[in-house]
């Protein structure tokens, strides 16, 4: 059974005629049946929406955290997988591109970049290792006092242009 019938059947979708087509909600089911039928399914975990302990739970279990974002404002968790020693990879249009520097960074289109990142974390320890050590350095130098500091500065040099 092919993956657009395997939807079919458990009455997602309608009949389509290829990956086009399918409604992006059920887009995430697609990756899922794929990755079944490759037989790896037992290493990617499709959670949906976590909150509170269930974050850290499962970044606790995890190799890679992933977050190939079309546009995340900012995105707090590649911060949060940081902090648990995970190797991050995020979309280059992601906010948080801008301020992070020890992670994987892809056009979120790529998905060769993508799995290319993946394979190579998992299968480089020396590359874990110092995607995980600096990432967790440079998480920890994130602070509300720091990030107070740079507004207050940048009102001041604002203000200054106006004499004030």
């Amino acid at each position: 059974m092919g993956i657009y019938e395997e939807l079919v059947a458990r009455g997602l979708i309608a009949q389509v005629t290829n990956e086009e087509e399918i409604p992006d909600i059920y887009k995430q089911e697609v990756v899922s049946i794929k990755v079944d039928k490759k037989g790896i399914a037992d290493k990617f975990h499709f959670t949906g929406f976590l909150k509170g302990r269930n974050v850290y739970e499962m970044l606790a279990e995890s190799d890679v955290y992933m977050m190939p974002s079309v546009s995340e404002p900012f995105g707090i968790s590649p911060l949060e997988a940081m902090q648990m020693g995970v190797p991050s990879i995020i979309s280059k249009q992601s906010g948080c591109a801008e301020i992070l520097n020890n992670v994987i960074k892809t056009d979120y289109w790529d998905i060769d970049a993508m799995a290319d990142a993946i394979n190579s974390i998992v299968t480089y320890p020396a590359m874990y290792e110092q995607l995980r050590e600096d990432g967790l350095n440079e998480v920890n130098q994130i602070t509300w006092d720091k990030a107070g500091a740079k507004v207050i500065d940048i009102y001041r040099k604002v203000l200054s242009n106006y004499n004030f």
